[in-house]
């Protein structure tokens, strides 16, 4: 069965498979003004596999593997941009 969840402005917020409220299977997330944030497959309601996530503007953020709900292995991570440098 598909699961949705929306904010109150009524955009969708996230999407997914789910056994008995559990998540399991592909899902998918979206900001508040609608871009897509992360996607990635639950197993017994933790992240696995490959997942995304994308930053406000579409671009890659970051990507890697996740087991058992954990990184693992090598992440890709965009470089911060100069604006981003300066608010730390």
């Amino acid at each position: 069965d598909v699961m949705r969840f929306w904010y109150p402005n009524g955009v969708l917020s996230a999407e997914g498979l789910h056994e008995g409220g559990t998540r399991e299977g592909v899902w998918t997330f979206w900001s508040l003004s609608g871009m897509k944030t992360s996607s990635g497959v639950y197993v017994n309601n933790l992240r696995e596999g490959p997942w995304t996530f994308w930053a406000e503007g579409g671009e890659v953020e970051a990507a890697g593997l996740y087991s058992a709900g954990d990184r693992v292995g090598e992440w890709l991570f965009a470089p911060l941009s100069s604006e981003q440098e300066n608010e730390e």
